[in-house]
């Protein structure tokens, strides 16, 4: 009889270790639809028989199961510039708090579909925040420890404004009619941006003061100037030869730098002027009737302080912010955490992981340094679930599970007879 009860027991123990198989598999078909959802699989290992075959008692099976975290899914393509996935080993930091200064407990994911809430920072669908370094204009942490996770900030960009950017350069073409008398005059305006980025109108006043060699003196004025420098604030002269092209600026080869002080809290400007070369007709020239004048913008460099429009991500994890304005500047970037052993974290809801004593602790890397692999912006890891395998797998777990309950009922049915037998 204590024959029969060990094959009832292992018989029993196949029916447990086929329900762990099967609770992988349900898993597996509910998670397949979960963006960096990882397989699971239990694995059935026979339970030690006896010291020999004579001493041989059934004791059934064992299930393990393991979680293959490592294997790395399918990059699928995203209209979002800001959703990530990783190209090989590695987990985004995350946690569910914005607050830095009391973060909570930090997580590990590869759930990349982080976008901007209504704070600005950058979160998850699941509700996790991304963890990032801080850069400078070089690129370079600003914080001096990248190795701890403590070190980390929330990802956001509400503290963001495009540089101003003062104007230092301009260039000047345009015609002015060579046949009117001296005296005549005309005006072109200029859009200088000081310091503080404001766009300030400064005038070109053109005054023809010579007809033989020609010349022509250029004055500047701007309502928010309290000083303008010399020789720009009584008239620089250009002079011109019989083509129309410049033969002499300010005496020389080249015009001299324009010089504003503002009224406003802005920084003197410094302004270098390129009225054109000499002989060449690249600049400013003077010829023909009045019906010739023509006197477009001067092209001018510096920019406006901009309003932040978007985040984009390159391939070395560097966040970028553009303005309005034109400017464009990295201003974080994304660590990813590896661990020795990333099949034994422990996963939490909504797919992120933490830590266990059999995963090892974490070590913190930029993209493709040391373990972990690199980044893709504007894409999603999909899920390694197969779930035509999955299904297969349902149907072989099936007939294994019929064959045990068969065996519980032969078994249970031989006991019941030696019952009676003994009765």
């Amino acid at each position: 009889m204590a024959g029969l009860n060990s094959g009832m027991n292992a018989c029993v123990s196949g029916l447990k270790g086929v329900s762990a198989r099967v609770n992988c598999h349900s898993q597996n078909l509910a998670a397949a639809g979960a963006y960096a959802s990882k397989s699971r699989q239990a694995f059935l290992s026979v339970v030690n028989t006896g010291k020999s075959l004579d001493a041989f008692i059934p004791s059934g099976i064992t299930a393990t199961q393991q979680h293959f975290i490592s294997t790395v899914g399918s990059p699928v393509q995203s209209s979002v510039d800001t959703h990530m996935s990783l190209d090989g080993q590695g987990f985004f930091v995350i946690n569910k708090k914005a607050d830095d200064t009391s973060p909570g407990q930090y997580g590990f994911t590869r759930v990349g579909t982080f976008v901007e809430d209504k704070n600005h920072n950058f979160v998850n669908h699941v509700g996790e925040y991304l963890k990032v370094f801080y850069v400078d204009a070089d690129g370079n942490p600003t914080s001096g420890n990248t190795s701890t996770i403590d070190a980390l900030e929330t990802a956001s960009s509400a503290s963001l404004s495009g540089n101003p950017s003062a104007t230092t350069a301009a260039t000047i073409k345009g015609v002015l009619a060579g046949s009117v008398g001296i005296g005549a005059t005309k005006s072109m305006i200029m859009n200088a941006y000081d310091s503080l980025g404001v766009a300030q109108t400064v005038t070109l006043n053109f005054t023809k003061t010579q007809v033989s060699p020609m010349e022509w003196t250029v004055a500047v004025s701007s309502p928010n100037a309290t000083t303008i420098g010399a020789p720009y604030d009584t008239g620089m002269v250009i002079q011109f030869d019989a083509h129309g092209n410049p033969s002499q600026i300010n005496g020389g080869t080249a015009a001299p730098d324009l010089n504003i002080t503002w009224s406003t809290a802005a920084a003197p400007s410094v302004i270098s002027m390129n009225f054109g070369t000499i002989g060449g007709t690249n600049g400013m020239r003077s010829f023909g009737t009045e019906k010739s004048y023509d006197l477009p913008q001067p092209t001018v460099d510096g920019m406006q302080a901009g309003k932040y429009m978007r985040t984009s991500i390159d391939e070395q994890g560097y966040m970028w912010a553009t303005f309005d304005n034109g400017d464009s500047r990295r201003y974080a970037r994304i660590p990813l955490a590896t661990f020795p052993n990333p099949n034994k974290l422990v996963e939490q809801t909504g797919g992120s992981f933490v830590a266990s004593g059999d995963s090892g602790g974490y070590s913190l890397n930029f993209t493709n340094e040391g373990t972990a692999g690199g980044i893709r912006a504007a894409s999603l890891e999909e899920s390694t679930i197969d779930t035509a395998e999955v299904f297969t797998d349902l149907i072989v777990d099936q007939q294994r599970y019929t064959a045990d309950l068969r065996g519980i009922s032969t078994i249970e049915e031989m006991l019941q007879a030696l019952d009676r037998a003994l009765a």
